[in-house]
């Protein structure tokens, strides 16, 4: 619908959006891990498809590369680590699918921890669509210089192409 309007924003932090989610429904019994993996991946298919509003024979397409950009890891607005299971199920998402739309981020810092490292290269060497690699300690500094706090700094992701934007 977004692309639709015109709208090229990205999606964000989706794993910190549905971390604690995840997390509650695992906790309480009303989701697995491969059945939350498998609405994902339906989400991944069904968002890089382009369904025309102006001709209705048009059926749509795709992997078009509509930069709906991604964001995972990270710290969060305390400056925990953010990272999760969504983190790693999307990982996985992007690596089995080959999708390059919606195009991956990872915000790494220096308490990254050493498996998701290891899980990003994997994913790259492997060339399963695009997981690009954010240094946060080099972003921040420059949010920071650019007058925003460390905390809110703290929150930003991307869009478009590739620019540092602070969602809302």
């Amino acid at each position: 619908f977004q692309r639709l309007c015109g709208n090229w924003s990205g999606l964000g932090r989706v794993d910190e959006i549905l971390g604690p989610y995840l997390e509650q429904d695992l906790t309480h019994g009303r989701i697995t891990l491969d059945k939350a993996r498998e609405i994902l991946a339906h989400f991944w298919i069904k968002g890089c498809e382009w369904i025309g509003c102006n001709d209705p024979a048009q059926r749509g397409s795709g992997d078009a590369q509509f930069y709906q950009n991604v964001v995972l890891g990270g710290t969060d607005r305390e400056g925990k680590d953010a990272a999760n299971d969504v983190t790693y199920l999307i990982l996985d998402i992007v690596e089995e699918l080959h999708i390059s739309d919606f195009p991956i981020a990872v915000r790494i810092h220096n308490q990254t921890d050493e498996k998701l490292l290891r899980r990003i290269a994997e994913v790259q060497r492997r060339g399963g669509g695009i997981a690009a690699i954010y240094n946060e300690p080099v972003i921040l500094e420059a949010l920071e210089r650019f007058g925003y706090s460390r905390e809110e700094a703290r929150t930003f992701a991307n869009d478009g192409c590739w620019e540092i934007i602070i969602p809302g």
